[in-house]
């Protein structure tokens, strides 16, 4: 990925200006940019205690009828 695109998407993610994005460290940049990647993915999505019970509960109801 380039500078240019990890800087593209910190403005749009996270509604920063470009000041603002280049005067993040690279090495901050660089873990936003992965987690932005992962908040994006299902299989990484982020867990929410409310949201793990209610999935649970549905799957109890589902496994008794």
């Amino acid at each position: 990925i380039s500078m240019v695109s990890i800087i593209d998407l910190l403005c749009n993610e996270y509604g920063w200006s470009y000041e603002q994005a280049m005067a993040t460290p690279l090495a901050v940049a660089l873990q936003l940019t992965q987690r932005i990647f992962k908040r994006h993915d299902p299989k990484y999505s982020t867990r929410n205690g409310i949201t793990q019970q209610a999935k649970a509960n549905e799957m109890e109801r589902l496994k008794h009828g």
